[in-house]
């Protein structure tokens, strides 16, 4: 159980689901919402803005499948 204080910073709620990372020997603990912005600030650093990963995706996904 995490104390309340942390549980409030990371506005956690009974039944969140979390994100442990082990770097080194350092451990991270934060909320899914919170992983998944890194994720998209990661990916928009390195995807131009008119660039739609997703679109590029459907597509190749219905080309192998012709």
């Amino acid at each position: 159980m995490l104390p309340a204080l942390y549980r409030k910073a990371l506005d956690l709620r009974t039944g969140d689901e979390l994100v442990l990372e082990l770097e080194g020997e350092v451990l991270h603990l934060s909320s899914v919402a919170a992983a998944v912005r890194r994720a998209q600030a990661i990916v928009s650093r390195r995807v131009p803005g008119n660039r739609s990963l997703a679109g590029e995706l459907i597509s190749e996904r219905r080309t192998e499948g012709s």
